[in-house]
């Protein structure tokens, strides 16, 4: 690996967009070395590879998002149609 595959615990948490605390914390997971000087160096392909990672992660949860905003729509739709049997007077248990 040359120099510039490795990045400063700074870069390697703005990439994330993390604190660098919190990206110490991950320093055993992500394969950061300890130089002699007591700087963390990050492997940078290991951390891209994190940041997609998490992307990935949080396309999920937008789906939900559809997936409540389809599902209110839904019950609107059922509510309307109570409203409406409703002012007909029908109470469904007919035949």
């Amino acid at each position: 690996m040359t120099a510039r595959d490795w990045i400063t615990t700074a870069e390697a948490a703005e990439i994330l967009g993390i604190s660098p605390r919190r990206m110490r914390q991950l320093s055993g997971r992500l394969g950061a070395r300890l130089q002699p000087d007591n700087v963390l160096l990050w492997p940078r392909q290991a951390v891209e590879q994190e940041r997609e990672r998490r992307k990935k992660a949080m396309r999920p949860a937008e789906a939900d998002k559809r997936s409540a905003v389809d599902l209110l729509r839904e019950i609107a739709e059922d509510v309307k149609a109570i409203r409406r049997h409703l002012e007909r007077g029908d109470s469904g248990d007919a035949p």
